[in-house]
């Protein structure tokens, strides 16, 4: 480190190893491969013998759907295949979304609230219109 072929992150990521020799052997790997603190920290996980977790999607399922397979497995000492059966999935509204409901059903409430003003009911009758013809009364 004090040759500034490793940074702190790569230090902090190898001293998880616990072995003198491993330690050594990692820190040369790092420095000949110039690797980085991610890889790093993959290289320490599978020499302590954990299986590297990738962060993407396979045709089995998501990540921690394996997770939880291979530890079944472990502490079983048998094979496990899990079937997940989701409900159907109930639709989702954003933030935006559900103001965007509210802001319209304010709107709906002016519009009849105006429709059953005596105010307007009296002009709509004196010009002879429709009480359908009543606009936006306005926003908040």
């Amino acid at each position: 480190m004090s040759s500034g072929a490793l940074s702190m992150g790569h230090a902090r990521a190898l001293l998880a190893l616990g072995d003198e020799t491993d330690l050594r052997r990692a820190a040369e790997k790092v420095m000949n491969e110039a690797l980085s603190v991610r890889e790093v920290e993959q290289l320490v996980q599978r020499l302590k013998g954990k299986k590297v977790i990738r962060q993407e999607r396979g045709r089995d399922g998501s990540v921690q759907l394996r997770h939880v397979v291979e530890k079944l497995q472990r502490k079983l000492g048998a094979k496990v295949a899990l079937r997940i059966e989701q409900a159907p999935e109930a639709p989702q509204s954003s933030l935006h979304d559900e103001k965007e409901r509210v802001r319209k059903e304010r709107k709906a409430e002016r519009l009849q609230a105006g429709r059953e003003h005596p105010a307007v009911r009296a002009a709509v009758e004196l010009l002879g219109g429709e009480i359908e013809d009543v606009r936006d009364l306005g926003e908040e």
